[in-house]
């Protein structure tokens, strides 16, 4: 919204109906699942300490899902990956020959459906999002966040308000940051990941957003700007919720 106010030379302030809502997604199309259950297993993992993820086994890949242009990053994240001794798997729309030349830690998969995505998301160690152009939103971040994975990512646009640095991924600027973020991805608990997007990107949470939002449009064939809500209990339409 202000890349776009910047662009106009509007800076007076005063766009009030002016708001930005985020995708939505469910995620229950994300392969993520509750670390126990009931009965006896969850006794058990209750008196071994705090509860552990189950469902997909990580893996120690890495992910790169999208389209396989020079602006999306794939290159860095390929680089990277090579940096750290670690592999990476590619996918995506796109021919990957130029980016998978000299560069056997990489291997390439077509796109993907539903359940692939599902499966390639939840068993990734990282998922990478080096794009480096002002990404307007980033859903694969999403997408990998309710899937319970990191995500390593540029410091651009939607991603500093998607990916939170050094609690559920890391944002970066130079291949030095990068190269870190990849060898302590481990610190990012896939808990956190997934907590931070039912809390902020779910269907549920957006549609509030929306029912504000068009509240106030109807409201101006009343009041207007002054329009009163006495009946109003709370004011949570753009709260963030973090994990922890």
């Amino acid at each position: 919204m202000h890349f776009h106010y910047g662009k106009e030379g509007k800076y007076g302030g005063n766009g009030w109906y002016d708001v930005v809502i985020p995708n939505q997604l469910d995620p229950e199309l994300f392969g993520y699942e509750s670390s126990v259950t009931s009965g006896a297993q969850e006794a058990s993992v209750v008196a071994q300490g705090p509860a552990r993820r189950s469902g997909p086994t990580k893996t120690d890949e890495f992910l790169f899902m999208g389209r396989l242009n020079d602006d999306k990053g794939v290159a860095l994240a390929i680089d990277v990956a090579k940096r750290v001794g670690r592999k990476i798997t590619i996918v995506g729309q796109g021919d990957p020959a130029r980016f998978l030349k000299g560069n056997p830690h990489a291997r390439y998969l077509p796109p993907v459906d539903v359940e692939g995505r599902r499966r390639l998301m939840a068993e990734a160690a990282a998922f990478f999002c080096p794009t480096h152009y002002v990404e307007p939103l980033g859903n694969v971040a999403l997408e990998a966040q309710a899937s319970g994975t990191p995500v390593i990512c540029t410091d651009w646009g939607g991603f500093t308000e998607t990916v939170l640095h050094g609690v559920t991924g890391y944002r970066c600027r130079t291949m030095e940051q990068f190269v870190w973020a990849a060898k302590n991805i481990d610190r990012i608990d896939p808990a956190a990941c997934r907590q931070w997007v039912l809390d902020n990107f779910s269907t549920e949470r957006v549609g509030q957003m929306f029912e504000e939002y068009y509240q106030m449009l109807l409201d101006l064939a009343g009041d207007g700007w002054y329009a009163e809500r006495p009946e109003r209990q709370q004011l949570d339409w753009l709260t963030r919720r973090y994990p922890g």
